[in-house]
Parts: structure tokens; C-alpha cells; sequence
């Protein structure tokens, strides 16, 4: 293959690889904050059932509480929309965040945990993975092999 249709191949891949590890080092935190910001209205929210999802591709249960919140002295009931391992105990009360404009949009800072800090790690590895294609050949087969001293 000639060196020029090489490089352009490395090229790409690089771009590929950068590309596809901002998605989860920047688009996905940026996501949950901007949630986080449009949540602003705290509540305390009591659990009163839990829903269970076993539909996932290793069979795990998982599991997401619905809340019964009282808003401005009306009583909801709000689900979660985030099935995670680790079943919420009916009758616990948590600290939740609503959208005023719309109910049934929560932030969960109980049940965020490390996600976002996971995320940018495993994005900032993949697009780290990109360099490789990029590092010139010789440079790259002169690291792998040194001559004994």
C-alpha cells in the first residue's frame, strides 16, 4: 500500500477514534448536567414501589423506584426512568430534584453516583487509543524493538 493512501487510512482512524471518545468524555457528562440544571425544584420523595427490568442482555434484574412527591400540596407519583442494579427499599425517602415545568423529569443524585466521572475516563481512554494511528511507523517499530545492551 503506498505511504500516502497509509497515512490517510492512520488519519482517519484517528478521527474516528477522537470522535467516538467525545461521546462519552463530553457528550453524555454534558447531558446529565444540563438535567441537573433544569431540575432545580427539591423535594423528598418516598419510595412506593419498585419496578423491576430483566429484559437486558445478561438477564440481571434491574431495578427503578417510583416516588410519591407532593408538589405544591398535590400528591404525584413520579417513576424513575433508570433501571440500575440494587433494588430501592419501598418506604425509603430521598432527596430528589423536578423539572417545575415538567414533573416526570428527575435528577437522582442518590442514584448518580460515579457515572459521569466513568464516562470521561472511558472516552479520554478510546480517543487516547486513537494516537496510535497517528505516531509515525518508524518511530513506533523502533519503541517495540531496542537492541539489547
Amino acid at each position: 500500500m503506498p505511504a500516502f493512501t497509509s497515512r490517510i487510512i492512520s488519519f482517519v482512524m484517528f478521527l474516528t477514534f477522537v470522535f467516538l471518545g467525545s461521546i462519552p468524555a463530553f457528550v453524555i457528562p454534558s447531558s446529565q448536567a444540563k438535567k441537573k440544571q433544569r431540575c432545580s425544584q427539591e423535594v423528598t420523595a418516598m419510595v412506593i414501589e419498585v419496578l423491576e427490568n430483566s429484559n437486558n442482555e445478561d438477564g440481571v434484574p434491574q431495578y427503578a423506584p417510583v416516588y410519591s412527591v407532593t408538589i405544591d400540596g398535590t400528591t404525584e407519583e413520579i417513576a424513575s426512568s433508570r433501571f440500575m442494579s440494587g433494588s430501592p427499599v419501598v418506604g425509603q425517602e430521598t432527596v430528589i430534584f423536578i423539572n417545575p415545568l415538567n414533573h416526570t423529569d428527575i435528577y437522582e443524585p442518590a442514584r448518580e453516583g460515579h457515572s459521569t466521572l466513568l464516562w470521561r475516563i472511558v472516552g479520554f481512554i478510546f480517543m487516547g487509543a486513537g494516537v496510535v494511528f497517528i505516531l509515525p511507523k518508524k518511530r513506533m517499530q523502533a519503541a517495540a524493538v531496542k537492541e539489547p545492551i
